[in-house]
Order: C-alpha cells, then structure tokens, then sequence
C-alpha cells in the first residue's frame, strides 16, 4: 500500500462502530477499510465514539482512536484534524454540527455524511430532524446515501437538491458458501435489534405467521437474534400464540455463532417497513439462504421480488405465512433464489464494488 496513489488527508468521524452489532456499524467498519486501501495510513484518521481499544483491530490501530466516554476529546482533537484535512466524511447525521463547525474554519475543506436510512428520514417516531440540520446539509458538498429511497426522502423533507447525492449501498465481503446444509427440523432466522424504535421492524408479524403454518410445517422453528427492550414484549407474544417450544431467542451473539446459524437455517426473514437498504439481506444471501424482506422501505432495492426472495405486505399475515411455507417445502425455489441472491452480490454489493464508489466518492468532491 502507497500513499502516492490518493494525495488525499482524509478524516472518518463516526459513533460507536467497534464495540456494538448493527447495520450502521458493519457499514463503517467495511467504508474505513476500504479508504485505508485506496489513500494508506498516513493520509486516514479515523474517530469513534464509545468504542474501547480493546474492540479496535490491530491492523488498524495506526489510523483509528477511540474515545470512550470522553466527549470534550472527541470533539477537540477531531475538529483539529479536519483542519489539517482536505476531506471529512461524518458518519452520521447526529455529527453534521460538528462537521459544519469544522467548514466554518475550514472552507476549503470537502464536507461529505453518510446517510443511512431512518435517522435522515426526519420521522417523529425515531428521529426528528433539529431545526439546523435543513440549512446544514445544504452546505455539505456531497451526502452518500444508501439507497434511492433514503435519498428521496431527504430531497422532499429538507429541501435539498438532487444534485448532492451519490447513492453509495451496503456491501458485505464476497465470499458465498459453497454449500448449504439446513438443520432438521427447519428454521426461519431473523437477525434485528429490539430497541424501543424497531416495532416496524415487525417482528411480532413473524411471530404471528409462524403460528399460522401449516401442519405440514409444524415442526419449523423461528430463531430470533438480537436483544433489546421490546424482547419481553415479543417473548409474551409467543406465550400468547402458543410458540413457546419453537420460537428461539437467542439474545446477542457472537460472530462464530451468527454463522453458524446463517449456515444451519432453512431461510431468512425480516419484514421491516422501515430499512434504509437491509443488509442482513446480502449477509443471508452470502449463506445460501432465500430471503423475505417487506415492500415498504428500500428493501425492494435490494431484494427483486420473485427472483431472490419474496417481497410482502408486513400487515398481510396470512401473505407472509404463504412465503414462509413456500420456502420450507420447495428447497429447489429457496436455492434458486439463493443463487440468485449470491450473484447479486457479487455484481453490485461487493468489497470490490465498495471500493470502487469509494473512490468515485473521494474523486467527485475533490473536482
């Protein structure tokens, strides 16, 4: 690795990304390798908040810092790299203020955020936009969102033109399973956090649809892996429906573990109304497993109905149920889509692909 190929001073500011399982998180540890390759350790800093060292790569020791608790040094140092630095990447929407103090004694500094889906959307429910934030992004000079739909959805709630935008997805690492030997009896897994602002996560809608199976499909269980405060909630909606003894919560999970269940299930299945891409998706579709996303949200940028999943109607119970049952008994259909779901990465979802829109993202700022 040479730094003579991107004469580029670079700072990544992000919040917990090492210490914590989620979407946002995987995102931020794929982009802050993927800008360690293309402009090298002398040109890359990267800060996070809360994260501890011991949850800091050792490869990566050199170019990321962690600070804990420690706001007031978050804040200081970050903003006295950014004023050595052409470019500054924020993370996530709840930094911008920080990025427009740095522009302000900066200006020519490049400014570009992150967008990651519902935290943009200026949604009452789980984050309403503050009252800065609209004048804001339309100083930064570029914003990186996920999907087409989280970006339509800034362009109409903050006024924001089109032109700002340069759709940037999730990608995972290219590696699809050669096989897939799914346990007996069956399994339909769920991977998703239970914090208080993920009901439209729908959860409980898996868990109502796994009640309406089929004596043919009786013997199927539903792993659940996440934790949270609506576990409880979920857990007495199990009692309710009778599921006791084949719904599985498996709390939080280590890497070795997920795969391990990722490997060993029969599909997945998330009908979350609220995704702003949905990268549990491409991880199960790096597993060999079909998979059941929703139609509402961008998950239909991800997942094409009929071809690698199936796309339903979250409040149709009885809809998801029929696509459940479908999967579980026609293992022919669910490695189809499978495959197809493999190839789909590695055409559009992959590091190699991450890579290159990296540094398209670095290229379009600094012309």
């Amino acid at each position: 690795m040479t730094n003579s190929r991107v004469n580029t001073r670079i700072v990544f500011l992000g919040l917990q990304t090492y210490g914590r399982i989620g979407g946002i998180q995987r995102f931020n540890q794929r982009l802050v390798r993927a800008l360690f390759k293309i402009v090298g350790s002398d040109n890359l800093v990267a800060h996070f908040t809360q994260d501890e060292p011991k949850d800091i790569p050792s490869d990566l020791s050199g170019v990321v810092s962690v600070f804990e608790q420690r706001k007031a040094a978050y804040i200081y140092k970050s903003l006295r790299k950014a004023f050595s630095s052409n470019i500054l990447i924020i993370g996530h929407v709840n930094l911008l203020w920080l990025g427009m103090i740095a522009k302000v004694f900066h200006p020519k500094l490049r400014v570009i955020m992150m967008a990651h889906g519902v935290e943009v959307w200026n949604d009452p429910g789980f984050r309403k936009a503050r009252f800065y934030e609209p004048y804001f992004m339309k100083k930064l000079d570029c914003i990186a969102a996920v999907s087409s739909y989280t970006a339509n959805i800034m362009q109409r709630e903050y006024g924001l033109p089109e032109n700002i935008f340069m759709i940037f997805p999730n990608t995972v690492d290219p590696r699809i399973d050669a096989d897939h030997y799914p346990a007996d009896p069956p399994f339909v897994l769920a991977v998703s956090r239970m914090d208080v602002h993920d009901r439209a996560k729908h959860i409980d809608q898996l868990i109502r649809a796994m009640a309406k199976l089929p004596s043919s499909s009786s013997s199927a269980r539903l792993v659940i892996v996440g934790d949270g405060i609506l576990r409880s909630e979920l857990e007495e909606l199990v009692r309710e429906v009778g599921l006791s003894d084949r719904v599985e919560f498996t709390g939080s999970v280590d890497q070795e573990r997920l795969i391990e269940l990722y490997e060993t299930a029969t599909l997945f299945a998330l009908p979350s109304s609220k995704e702003g891409f949905g990268i549990v998706y491409l991880e199960a579709w790096s597993h060999r497993l079909p998979v059941i996303c929703s139609i509402h949200g961008a998950s239909s940028e991800v997942v094409s109905d009929g071809i690698d999943g199936f796309a339903v109607d979250p409040s149709e119970t009885e809809q998801l149920a029929s696509k459940i049952v479908l999967l579980l008994q026609e293992p022919e259909l669910a490695a189809k889509f499978a495959k197809a779901g493999g190839q789909k990465i590695l055409e559009r979802f992959s590091t190699d692909v991450l890579n290159q829109n990296v540094a398209l993202l670095l290229k379009g700022v600094r012309e």
